[in-house]
Parts: structure tokens; C-alpha cells; sequence
């Protein structure tokens, strides 16, 4: 039975917060950027941003390729580790774009085929080979996050929350799901009554 392009996400979110590390992982995160990350991992105080494409087919991979931020303008994207992730021969390692990684998933166990492992590159060096710079879309989904909250939380209660000093967890935070985000503002934005 194939894993749908959700399960192959939710797969993808729980490596991430595992095996790569990262306390803050989004899923299918839209923003005012044109890349939608399927899975988009932080960490390392935004350093370090680990990206997950899910292809539940190989139709599904070759229309990546046609995306600007995967051409010439892949420099300027999401990741500063990026990996494919789909089940075993969906994407061959020859078919990969440079410094991109390839994750098969077997019975929901994630296996590196090809790329970075997350687990020993905690404190990379700026010449990884696999590694690409983090900027501007990273900020911007920072940015994103904390502005949904915000929105969520009422401005005095974040301003509160944030002054506060923050203590860590062992146990990781549920993913931020930004369409239950918009589900929220839809319904308090409906007239009463409705």
C-alpha cells in the first residue's frame, strides 16, 4: 500500500523531530513566501533549517523541478539540509538536483539513502558539502510563526509570554498546523448568529 503525500509529511515531521534534532517542525507551512516547505525544520536559534519534500510519485518529482526556487534561484530556498523523501525507487539518487539528500520510507521507517544525516551535522561547518546558506525565507517563516501566535494569543499575552524567560522541554511541542490557524480566525471572523 503507497503512503499518501500527508503520511509521507507526518513521517518527515517526526524524523525531523527525532533523528534531526529540531524543536520546531511545520508541516505544509504557508506564508507570503512562494515555496511552501512539505516538512521545514529549525534549529540551532534559526540557523540551521532542515527541509523535507514529499513525493508520493514520481509525476509528483518531475514538477518540482519546474518551480523557480528549485532552478536557478535555489540559493534563495528553503533548507539549509534538504532531502526528498518518498518510498523506495519513486526517486533514484542519479536523479537528484546537487546537495539534495533522498530519504526512503519502509514500513514508516525513514532510511538515508543519500545526503546529509541530521544526527552528525548538529554543529556543521560552513564548507559541508551538503549544506545551503539560511537567509531571508527562514526569517520569514520565523517571523510567520510568531505572528500566528501572536494573533492566537492576544498581543498583551504575547508580549507577557515573551518577556518571560523561556525553559526547555524534553518532550517536543505538537506541530504548528497553520490551517487550524485559519479555521480559528474564519469562524471568530463570522457575523453572530450565522
Amino acid at each position: 500500500m503507497s503512503l499518501s503525500h500527508d503520511q509521507l509529511c507526518a513521517v518527515g515531521a517526526r524524523w525531523l523531530l527525532g533523528r534531526g534534532r529540531c524543536p520546531i517542525v511545520l508541516t505544509e507551512f504557508v506564508c507570503q513566501l512562494a515555496e511552501q516547505p512539505d516538512v521545514l525544520g529549525l534549529r540551532n536559534a534559526g540557523r540551521d533549517s532542515l527541509l523535507i519534500e514529499a513525493k508520493a510519485s514520481r509525476s509528483d518529482f518531475l514538477a518540482d523541478k519546474r518551480k523557480p526556487h528549485r532552478g536557478d534561484r535555489a540559493d534563495e530556498a528553503l533548507g539549509s539540509y534538504r532531502w526528498y523523501m518518498c518510498e523506495p525507487e519513486v526517486i533514484r539518487v542519479e536523479d537528484l538536483p546537487e546537495r539534495w539528500g533522498l530519504l526512503y520510507v519502509v514500513n514508516r521507517c525513514v532510511r538515508i539513502v543519500a545526503g546529509a544525516d541530521p544526527h552528525r551535522v548538529y554543529w556543521p561547518a560552513e564548507t559541508d558539502v551538503w549544506r545551503w546558506p539560511a537567509g531571508a525565507g527562514e526569517r520569514t517563516v520565523m517571523f510567520s510563526v510568531l505572528r500566528r501566535l501572536q494573533l492566537q494569543m492576544g498581543a498583551e499575552a504575547f508580549r507577557e509570554a515573551s518577556q518571560r524567560r523561556l525553559m526547555a522541554t524534553t518532550e517536543p511541542e505538537p506541530i504548528l498546523d497553520p490551517r487550524a490557524t485559519h479555521a480559528r480566525r474564519a469562524a471568530s471572523s463570522s457575523p453572530k448568529g450565522e
